[in-house]
């Protein structure tokens, strides 16, 4: 099989070569990361695309694998479409991708009720139109009229070639866009040269290369034509190449009645099965694949007799007509080349952990309403995974809500435990020598659980990191756990139900520490010889019950014991290209429609604090952002965090943020989210301290930009003024205002998601204070009074869906 470069040239000679013969390419997907041949990928990259229709399927294929063939044997029948308008003689059929529809043919008619007709036909089976062909000449007459018609092919736009089996011709006309007669006078004639036409074993079938732009034809005589294109019509014996029975590939065909060029197929429209045939043998009852050489590749057999006309679809999937009127469609089970599918009803999906291998080329497309996309590749990098297990009793404990410390137990419960009265206790795990060096880029990372008691319940964990160079052994120290800094990157975790005991899967499995760990090895005195810590807290009174060092052991069972993976590169990709943000947002309160911005007092400024004030315990953020002083035009802090779905624990980035009157959100240059998340797509969240927090309605892509000068950079733009955010059939996303924009709606001042009595009461408390940074000032003038009240109140009762 060609490799990528060469199929990228491919793409390009046949977008020429359709721009020269006025035939529009139709892919309207947009492929965005990784872009085509792009290198240093992650092995669990996020591939997005945009411009879809419905659900994408993403394909990820070998490039290295020939795919030679279509792969006949692997396809089933899927369904069958009876048209019953059609009395007889169904015979042709083809696939116009500009339509996303099918066109058949009919080789025959009674003048006056109904001609040889072309039916254009949806995926589904419907008629969509007819259109009848005549002639001025009808009825009796045979010499310039269509008569025959026994095979079609779509060439470009709205243009069809059909062929006239015993006059052998081929007549190219173009249908318009509603149902209407064609009549033969406007048709282009080829006619073939002279070969005993005239007797019933004539032209049956006839599809097209639009690379050479040439006709194959196939006779029922078993002969195989391939015919130029002509410049001008009519055009009489035009060059053809006639290759005749041999003892390949047609001494074992009864009789050819139908083809289809797989070039025309964008499914493999880049592989070496490109140029392949499918021939149908209307009386052998299959059809047969053949390559350039006439070499058999493989059949597809049929029970019944009658098969003629043959087509596929962008996807592959083949479309064969069966006397009287039976449309037969057919399905691949088993894609040739592809190592890896799922289909997903966004624009964005990320290749689960294991699938790829490092340092190794990969090819992708999309598969959507609108067909299949063209196949992009990507290298990934070169990486390394290593897995340790807790080694010894000492280096998994559990901390109760006391800070009693247990380092003996043979379960570690997440994170209630009845037994003496321990209740939410966190549980500490600590690998030593896990084996990753300084310097790595940390590509995924997990730890892997094993269920010890059946447990059950809704659950949500936070997972964090020390954050130390080395991490200390646990000591039995009251509180040793919670002594211990931990990384500003955290990690949620709400696993399903465990109700299998020794169960060790995916259910066990905690979501990408990759932000974590990379925090810490990041850490200037990290080294090979380093040991790494982990921190599970919760809350609740359910629980998940895991094998502990010690319940591994005394079931004789040791890699049952908490295992971390780490997948990591030590390669060296491009540099570090910034990455710009371009989020806007309203605050109600501040915000004045009037002069389309927001407006503090000039008292409030001056109480601004100039470090980020989310670090209490509410919303305990620990970064370290601050600015040397407060600009005139800003408004607050807020907290804007990077989602990979729409839960909690699929964070991946947090930071503080400026947020100016003209709504604008501006990073300090030391916290902008990573040129790592460069190609692939987040929910935003922004949270303020007294607003509801409001999230993106649908995952935003990080698009790489590329200048004319070649420089680069990321960029996410997502304007929360514009519409409505995130939000259930329960809850609530912004408040649309007078003038059709949006508002974070106000009032939220406690941080749980819900503006009721808890929140005015904090406004009450603060009642009559001014010239201080506080949560009940909601239209923020330095000043809580009664004009915070009449914003807040008509909010009471509004919760939002983001968790």
């Amino acid at each position: 099989m060609m490799n990528i470069k060469t199929q990228v040239k491919t793409i390009q000679v046949l977008a020429l070569v359709l721009t020269f013969f006025n035939i529009k390419t139709t892919f309207a997907q947009t492929q965005i990361s990784p872009e085509n041949g792009a290198t240093c990928v992650s092995t669990v990259p996020t591939l997005t695309c945009n411009n879809t229709s419905g659900n994408v399927t993403v394909e990820i294929l070998d490039c290295n694998d020939n795919i030679s063939s279509i792969g006949l044997s692997g396809y089933v029948p899927e369904t069958t479409f009876v048209l019953d308008v059609i009395e007889d003689d169904l015979s042709g059929i083809t696939y116009n991708p500009m339509t996303n529809t099918l066109f058949a043919v009919t080789n025959g008619g009674v003048y006056g009720s109904i001609y040889e007709a072309i039916y254009e036909v949806n995926l589904n089976g419907t008629i969509i139109n007819t259109f009848n062909l005549i002639d001025n000449s009808e009825p009796g007459v045979t010499g310039d009229n269509f008569d025959d018609t026994e095979g079609i092919v779509h060439l470009y736009g709205r243009t069809f070639a059909v062929v006239e089996e015993q006059k052998g011709r081929i007549a190219i006309i173009d249908l318009p866009i509603t149902a209407t007669a064609i009549d033969y006078d406007d048709a282009d004639i080829i006619q073939l040269p002279p070969d005993g036409w005239g007797n019933n074993n004539g032209i049956e079938g006839i599809s097209y290369d639009p690379v050479t732009d040439q006709f194959h034809i196939v006779r029922e005589s078993k002969k195989y034509y391939i015919v130029d294109m002509p410049t001008t019509f009519p055009e009489y014996n035009p060059t053809v190449t006639i290759r005749e029975a041999t003892d390949k590939p047609f001494t074992f065909l009864s009789e050819a009645a139908g083809i289809h060029y797989v070039g025309l197929t964008p499914a493999f429209a880049n592989t070496d099965a490109a140029n392949n045939r499918l021939i149908v043998d209307e009386i052998g009852q299959r059809v047969i694949e053949v390559n350039a050489a006439y070499d058999t590749l493989g059949q597809l057999s049929f029970d019944e007799r009658g098969y003629e006309g043959i087509t596929m679809d962008n996807n592959g999937t083949i479309y064969i007509v069966q006397e009287i009127n039976k449309i037969h469609v057919y399905t691949n089970s088993v894609t040739p080349g592809v190592i890896h599918s799922a289909t997903v009803s966004g624009d964005s999906y990320t290749v689960p952990m294991g699938i790829l291998d490092g340092a190794s080329e990969y090819c992708w497309r999309i598969t959507d309403d609108n067909g299949t996309s063209p196949t992009y590749s990507f290298t990934t990098i070169a990486s390394i995974t290593v897995c340790a297990s807790i080694s010894s009793s000492e280096n998994d404990v559990e901390e109760s809500y006391n800070g009693l410390m247990s380092n003996s137990s043979s379960d570690l419960e997440f994170t209630y435990d009845s037994y003496q009265d321990r209740r939410n206790q966190k549980i500490g795990l600590r690998y030593e020598n896990p084996g990753i060096p300084p310097g790595a880029t940390i590509i995924n990372a997990y730890i892997q659980f094993a269920v010890d008691e059946d447990s059950g319940g809704a659950v949500n964990f936070t997972i964090r990191g020390e954050a130390a160079d080395n991490a200390a052994p646990f000591t039995l120290s009251n509180g040793n756990l919670s002594a211990r800094a931990t990384t500003q990157a955290s990690v949620g975790w709400s696993p399903p139900d465990w109700g299998i005991v020794g169960e060790r899967g995916t259910k066990q499995r905690t979501p990408d520490l990759k932000a974590i760990l990379q925090e810490i090895v990041n850490r200037n005195g990290f080294d090979e010889n380093s040991a790494v810590a982990f921190v599970i807290s919760g809350s609740g009174t359910n629980k998940r019950v895991a094998e502990s060092y010690e319940g591994a052991q005394g079931h004789g069972s040791p890699e049952f014991a908490p295992e971390l993976c780490v997948t990591f590169t030590l390669e060296t990709c491009d540099a570090v290209l910034p990455v710009e943000t371009n989020i806007s947002l309203w605050l109600e309160g501040p915000y004045n429609p009037l002069s389309n911005t927001m407006q503090v007092g000039t008292q409030y400024l001056n109480v601004l604090p100039t470090e980020q004030p989310y670090n209490d315990s509410i919303w305990n953020y620990n970064g370290t952002e601050s600015i040397d002083a407060i600009d005139v035009n800003m408004v607050d802090w807020v907290l804007v965090s990077l989602r990979r779905d729409s839960s909690a624990n699929s964070e991946v980035f947090k930071a503080a943020a400026l947020l100016y009157n003209d709504g604008s959100i501006n990073f300090l240059e030391t916290h902008e989210p990573p040129d790592s998340l460069i190609g692939e797509s987040f929910y935003i969240v922004v949270e303020h301290r007294n607003h509801l927090v409001v999230m993106s309605h649908q995952a935003i892509p990080i698009q790489l930009i590329t200048l004319t000068n070649g420089e680069q950079y990321g960029l996410i733009n997502y304007d929360f003024r514009q519409q409505d955010s995130y939000h259930t059939s329960t809850s609530i996303g912004q408040k649309q205002l007078p003038n059709g924009l949006w508002a974070s709606i106000t009032g939220d001042m406690n941080r749980d998601r819900d503006i009721n009595g808890d929140d005015n009461g904090i406004r009450f408390s603060e009642f009559g204070l001014y010239l201080q940074y506080l949560r009940g000032d909601v239209n923020m003038d330095a000043d809580v009074n009664g004009a915070d009240r009449t914003i807040l109140s008509p909010n009471l009762g509004y919760s939002s869906g983001v968790r």
